[in-house]
């Protein structure tokens, strides 16, 4: 029995197969994403099973140039004397998004996020050997895609293949009886363009004597999809397009930390400059506004511990320049509401904190570097006997005027990382959760009616450094109005038309 073999071809624009394996079966396999590479999709892995779902091979192709897109390669059978048929598995993930690899482990949506072992299987054995690696793409950021190839001596043709982000986190179906082990004909089943839906995986058609790869790429269009029309000075368009959302790089609250990370798509929005100060809070409430329940109103000097920070007074003093504090979760949704908006989802938040890297995301709102005292305003207050890290430059919450030494993202969002936390739309629920299970790829969200807690984005004047990072996740009880506790509004966009 001889083999069929995977080639790997020079991965760049125009590239194509040489014509030297004209007497065998072979297919030219393209593949292109809609995914931006540079930020949520740099590597390929391919994995190469029989007609009986054995696996014979394994590649694993780093792409994070958009111009190494799309990506080809083929996959060719040097049997002249019979055709093959073969199983080609392509996931598409970001750079180090890997988990130890323990056998299959299928998970389905709409089922609690649990990574446990079914079965050490499938094996890559080659030639008396494991070469099973040791690793495996984390599912959820991962869009699965299955292939069957029919290999026939003497044939050859291209495939095209897209790879949507839509599909991001629908695993490959292998088999329905046996889901660890490879992959079985008229049960197979993957995605293919449509969220959480899989079709099951027909044998590919082949363009007959095509072995050109395309010289254009989804790529082109770019990551990044911003607003159709200008805004209010004091709203900021956050472009829409897919990115991550999580990190596994922080552990903040061990039984709600920010994994597992998974795909996320937003259509461009408007998001307020600055947080909701007192005074806007104030001409909203003159011009008719009426609020489920009133902030909790401090007539006195503003303090400076959590119980005596509260900026709202009841009359006209100096504090009309500070973010809003003391407020419940409805009555600040009620606001935004009735400002045209809502309060921003978790995602949404979370997307416009971590745009300002080049690739991939940033760890904090203004890039990846750390916190300073004089960027951000936090560490204002004594935690657990111990001063605060920035408590030397006053204690207490700021006017909205000093957020801005440092604490803007790329587009001009401000004090976003520090000032006061943020009230978020969603319910306060582990990402592991049926909550975030039930999400859309396309803007999701966490939503129960009367939860015990809702989420809270970004750090406030008494938080640790810790807590200005973008993926960190906090809640609050929705009728607990605290001084370190505000808002700002998010508002629908048209997106601007791509090229």
């Amino acid at each position: 029995m001889k083999p069929v073999v995977l080639l790997l071809l020079v991965a760049v624009l125009g590239g194509c197969s040489d014509g030297s394996l004209s007497p065998f079966g072979e297919a030219l396999v393209v593949v292109d994403t809609d995914l931006p590479v540079e930020r949520v999709a740099s590597r390929l892995r391919v994995d190469l099973f029989d007609e009986h779902g054995d696996w014979f091979s394994s590649r694993d192709i780093a792409r994070p140039d958009v111009r190494d897109w799309p990506l080809s390669f083929s996959v060719y059978s040097a049997d002249e004397q019979r055709g093959k048929r073969v199983w080609v598995r392509l996931r598409l993930y970001p750079e180090g998004r890997v988990r130890d690899y323990l056998g299959e482990r299928f998970w389905n949506w709409g089922t609690p996020f649990e990574e446990t072992v079914v079965a050490d299987a499938p094996r890559l054995l080659l030639d008396g050997q494991d070469l099973t690696p040791a690793s495996e793409p984390q599912p959820l950021v991962t869009v699965d895609r299955l292939l069957l190839l029919d290999l026939q001596p003497g044939e050859r043709g291209r495939l095209l293949v897209s790879l949507r982000g839509a599909c991001a986190g629908t695993m490959a179906r292998l088999s329905s009886d046996a889901p660890w082990s490879g992959p079985a004909q008229g049960q197979a089943q993957s995605c293919v363009d449509i969220n959480k839906q899989r079709v099951v995986v027909a044998e590919s058609s082949l363009e007959q004597g095509n072995m050109q790869t395309p010289s254009e790429s989804l790529q082109a269009r770019g990551p990044w999809r911003g607003c159709a029309a200008l805004g209010l000075a004091d709203r900021i368009c956050i472009p829409g397009g897919f990115t991550v959302l999580g990190s596994s790089e922080l552990t903040f609250v061990p039984s709600l930390d920010a994994v597992p990370e998974r795909v996320a798509h937003h259509e461009p929005f408007w998001i307020d400059r600055y947080e909701v100060t007192v005074g806007r809070y104030r001409s909203a409430v003159a011009a008719g506004f009426v609020a489920p329940s009133p902030p909790n109103s401090n007539d006195g000097p503003l303090g400076s511990t959590i119980a005596t920070a509260c900026t709202y007074s009841t009359i006209t003093l100096d504090r009309e320049d500070y973010a809003l504090s003391c407020v419940s979760w409805a009555t600040a949704r009620s606001f935004c509401q009735h400002a045209g908006g809502d309060l921003p989802t978790e995602a949404q938040w979370e997307h416009m904190a971590t745009l300002a890297a080049a690739s991939g995301r940033s760890r904090y709102v203004w890039g990846d570097a750390p916190p300073s005292c004089e960027r951000a305003v936090y560490g204002r207050m004594p935690l657990g006997g111990t001063d605060g890290v920035c408590q030397h430059l006053g204690q207490g919450p700021e006017p909205i005027s000093s957020y801005q030494a440092g604490d803007v993202s790329l587009q001009g969002v401000v004090g976003a990382a520090g000032g006061v936390g943020e009230w978020m739309r969603d319910t306060f629920e582990e990402y592991r959760s049926l909550c975030w299970s039930h999400a859309s790829v396309f803007d999701p969200h966490c939503w129960q009616d009367q939860p015990t807690y809702r989420s809270v984005r970004g750090g406030s004047w008494a938080a640790p450094p810790t807590v200005l990072r973008s993926a960190a996740r906090l809640g609050s009880g929705p009728t607990s109005p605290s001084s370190i506790l505000g808002f700002r509004c998010v508002y629908p966009a048209e997106p601007e038309e791509q090229p």
